[in-house]
């Protein structure tokens, strides 16, 4: 099927992010690239490209919002939450089928940004109050953290 320009991300120019944190400006970064060579704009997966972003700025922590509580081994059922992941747990339930769709690449892109250096990937419900406060500031969190 073809589905458009699509592009993977093979560099990242962080100058004008760098300068946005400077200046105390939180960044909001569209998914969106140019092709080398014809500078044709292409759509890039939004957790692939902010895992690349998050590599080149050797972040400490990565965090994705979404609109589920994070890794779950029944996706209908808030209780089956894994509060805490690594790769090896990953691979494991990708091969039990628990992590499936379009979580795959979620968890694909976290595993690659740890291994790039980035400290941890948290992956939470956006539409929870506070959340990134709640995930990051409380002993026991409110989605799923991925670590190495």
């Amino acid at each position: 099927m073809d589905i458009g320009y699509v592009g993977e991300v093979v560099e990242c120019d962080t100058s004008i992010v760098d300068l946005a944190v400077a200046g105390e400006v939180v960044p909001v970064v569209s998914p969106v690239a140019r092709e080398i060579g014809s500078r044709a704009t292409l759509n890039v997966n939004a957790d692939i490209a902010a895992c690349a972003l998050a590599k080149k700025l050797k972040a400490t922590k990565l965090i994705f919002l979404s609109d589920v509580l994070g890794v779950m081994r029944d996706p209908k059922d808030n209780s089956t939450l894994i509060p805490s992941l690594n790769p090896d747990a990953i691979d494991q339930l990708k091969k039990e089928g628990i992590i499936s769709g379009g979580m795959i690449p979620k968890v694909d892109s976290a595993v690659d940004s740890l291994r790039g250096g980035v400290g941890k990937v948290h992956m939470i419900d956006g539409r929870i109050p506070h959340s990134v406060i709640l995930e990051c500031f409380t002993d026991t969190g409110i989605g799923t953290e991925i670590v190495l």
